[in-house]
């Protein structure tokens, strides 16, 4: 079988393997739907509501279901390491208090596992 690779060249991460990049590029592409940002917001040094949260939620569920290193996974949105690990604990912090973050991880753990 056969996955089509849809990041582009110059994207491709390769710490990671086919498959995370695969799965990586839909949770990016279903966080761009349900917040109607671009992978180029998600990217930039734009920390304007909802870009942060955002951002979190990719490196939680990233993180969440291995798709690669800390690392690894904060050079697809051009982060590091420290920031992967602080949003993925943002996220954990938020899950109880904030109903939109609670529906989307609820989502995510669904479509992603």
């Amino acid at each position: 079988m056969t996955i089509p690779i849809l990041l582009k060249t110059e994207e491709i991460n390769t710490s990671l393997g086919i498959e995370e990049q695969f799965t990586i590029r839909k949770l990016i592409e279903f966080i761009c739907m349900e917040y109607d940002v671009t992978e180029e917001d998600l990217k930039s040094k734009n920390k304007a509501v909802p870009l942060p949260d955002a951002r979190h939620l990719i490196f939680y569920q990233a993180h969440k279901n291995s798709y690669g290193t800390c690392d690894a996974i904060g050079k697809i949105l051009n982060r590091d390491h420290s920031t992967v690990i602080f949003g993925k604990k943002k996220i954990i912090d938020l899950y109880d208090r904030d109903n939109k973050i609670h529906d989307i991880v609820d989502k995510m753990n669904y479509m992603f596992n």
